[in-house]
């Protein structure tokens, strides 16, 4: 038989678990919103939102934003990849990403990149990456 101020504890204690699990919920809710948003926000930095995309694939919760991702992604492909060259002339870090990501998500971009080197002159190097099928 079970004390009856231990009835009282267990119900404070569920009642309290359900209040924060809809806490939590709402906090949820809320975050997917706004990650939602920047990804579907007008931006002159196409690569932030590459980044964001990076970032969202690597927590493994890209599944909620499966259709804004794809959206995104076909715009910059539009946009920066002709004829499978990535013509956006940036760091190699940055160029390096936008690759993986557009090659993990399915558009093709062939694998030699230009990449722009910003001094006092203006140097075009051609790196190619060899890969293996993805």
């Amino acid at each position: 038989m079970v004390h009856p101020f231990e009835q009282i504890v267990n119900q404070l204690i569920s009642n309290y678990m359900q209040e924060l699990d809809q806490n939590i919920a709402a906090q949820i809710v809320t975050l997917k919103d706004e990650v939602r948003n920047m990804l579907v926000s007008k931006t002159e930095m196409p690569l932030a939102k590459v980044t964001l995309i990076d970032s969202i694939c690597r927590l493994g919760v890209s599944y909620h934003f499966e259709n804004e991702i794809d959206e995104v992604l076909q715009h910059i492909h539009k946009s920066y990849v002709e004829n499978g060259e990535i013509i956006l002339k940036d760091s190699l870090y940055s160029l390096a990403v936008l690759f993986r990501v557009l090659r993990q998500q399915g558009f093709y971009v062939s694998p030699g990149i230009y990449i722009s080197i910003h001094d006092s002159n203006i140097f075009y190097l051609h790196f190619y990456f060899f890969m293996k099928k993805m």
